[in-house]
């Protein structure tokens, strides 16, 4: 039951039902118009993975960083070694609370959970404290670091066992 044109309104005019029960329906075949496999949440993981690891990389590598290094959001400068994992860690959970119960989703759970309480304290951390030797971005980078190779790694298990046929692990 999508939106129908009115006759009497011209072709731009939209009529939509006014019951709750018509709202419902039209709300579940908007549902069923999303991809079902969780799909979306899965390429945010990927690219979020992706852009923790590309971190990782310039903080180890000690990469010049033109100026102005950090972003600010409404003149806080916002660290990325501390809100990618953290985001990271947040599309984890999301998926995994979507996904259901099982043995890798209870691995990829602890290590995003793990991921997301580092990234809140070291951020509290950080603004909260004095000026000083601030080291609460390294654990959290740690642990973003790891939760993005298993991202990435059950993802190539999923991509290897479907392109063979087998179907998820």
């Amino acid at each position: 039951m999508l939106p129908t044109t009115a006759r009497d309104g011209g072709p731009d005019a939209i009529t939509f039902p006014t019951d709750r029960r018509g709202i419902f329906i039209m709300w579940v075949e908007c549902e069923y118009m999303l991809p079902r496999n969780g799909s979306i949440i899965r390429n945010l993981q990927a690219a979020l993975a992706i852009a923790v690891l590309a971190v990782a990389l310039v903080m180890i590598t000690n990469v010049p960083i033109e100026y102005p290094s950090d972003p600010t959001l409404s003149g806080v400068p916002v660290d990325l070694e501390l809100v990618v994992p953290g985001a990271l860690g947040v599309a984890v959970l999301v998926d995994t609370v979507s996904a259901g119960l099982g043995i890798r989703s209870v691995i990829i759970t602890g290590i995003g959970i793990v991921t997301v309480l580092l990234a809140a304290l070291s951020c509290y951390t950080l603004y909260t404290s004095t000026p000083g030797m601030f080291a609460g971005g390294l654990f959290t980078l740690s642990a973003g670091v790891l939760l993005a190779l298993v991202v990435l790694g059950f993802r190539a298990v999923d991509t290897v066992s479907r392109r063979k046929g087998t179907g998820n692990v």
